[in-house]
């Protein structure tokens, strides 16, 4: 694959990935905001088994995308990365949603259906988490496809670059959560 098209497909990629947590968001804030207790949890598990399902499915036919030009750049990806570690890249996709939804599920039997899962006021907070996120997600994607791109696609790299990422986003998570107890005197 030449260079040019790589480089329109990875933006084309980071554009549909944030399109995307966009959405999830909204869907998300609207369920906060809307739904009781056990509908949202049941709503969330629902959502994750059929994602889970969904990419279990693009995985064993083996069309990893839903779009031709995300399926050329899977595909691109195949080739670059041993083949271990793109199955096994694969197979985590679905199975951590398989996983989460197990969890959410279990989260949903001490809930009540008093009212809204959450007040509006912790929303805003839910907004600015989101706000911080998106950037750490970003970078996330960035530097997985730097990785590939350098031939460095392994498992065990990814991996290793996805908790950094992820104990960045914890540090920044935690000074934000303090901040914000500290200004508002929660």
């Amino acid at each position: 694959m030449e260079i040019e098209e790589r480089n329109r497909l990875r933006k084309k990629q980071l554009l549909y990935l944030n399109l995307l947590m966009l959405g999830v968001a909204v869907i998300s804030l609207v369920l906060f905001s809307l739904a009781l207790d056990r509908i949202f949890y049941y709503s969330l598990t629902a959502l994750l088994l059929i994602s889970g399902l969904l990419e279990q499915r693009k995985y064993k036919t083996g069309t990893y995308a839903w779009t031709a030009d995300m399926r050329k750049l899977a595909l691109y990806e195949k080739d670059v990365m041993d083949d271990h570690s793109f199955e096994k890249e694969r197979r985590s996709q679905y199975t951590s949603k398989f996983f989460l939804a197990i969890l959410v599920l279990i989260q949903s039997f001490p809930a009540n259906q008093a009212g809204p899962i959450m007040e509006p006021g912790f929303l805003w907070f839910l907004v600015g988490v989101f706000v911080l996120l998106v950037p750490f997600l970003n970078i996330s994607i960035v530097m997985r496809a730097k990785k590939v791109d350098a031939g460095n696609g392994y498992y065990q790299e990814i991996q290793r670059v996805n908790w950094m990422i992820f104990f960045l986003f914890f540090v920044v998570f935690v000074f934000y959560a303090l901040a914000v107890a500290f200004i508002f005197n929660l």
